[in-house]
């Protein structure tokens, strides 16, 4: 999966394992490198947390990078980082750290399809310190 793409390609990769199309909300900023993948992000100002609702391709490569966005904008008042996915959300923490937050049960009625969404905080208190200095 891993190598040089367009960033149609890793679109593509996206669609395909999310089982759904790429489309960003209002306010949703993409970070794309044609090795890695890409993530989005945006900032929710109720919160005060970054979100990143998508990512696909390589998350040790990425995740250092949240982490310091994380960093640079603590000053700002930004509380930490709402990670939103799919797949097994403990796999993904035991890279990351962070703590499962909540769980969203969806049903799509065109598609018939049921889907669980969870979502993981990471703050400077939990986060892998480790993996971040990768």
């Amino acid at each position: 999966m891993l190598g040089h793409k367009t960033f149609d390609e890793w679109v593509e990769i996206f669609e395909k394992k999310d089982d759904s199309t790429y489309e960003l909300s209002p306010g949703e900023r993409v970070v794309f490198d044609p090795m890695h993948g890409f993530f989005s992000y945006w900032f929710n100002p109720e919160s005060l947390n970054i979100i990143i609702p998508k990512m696909c391709g390589d998350i040790k490569y990425w995740y250092p990078k949240i982490t310091k966005l994380y960093f640079a904008t603590k000053h700002l008042g930004t509380k930490g980082v709402l990670f939103c996915t799919k797949r097994n959300p403990y796999a993904f923490m035991r890279l990351a750290g962070g703590e499962l937050k909540s769980v969203e049960y969806t049903y799509d009625f065109e598609t018939k399809k049921a889907r669980t969404i969870w979502f993981i905080g990471l703050t400077e208190e939990n986060y892998n310190k480790e993996a971040a200095e990768r």
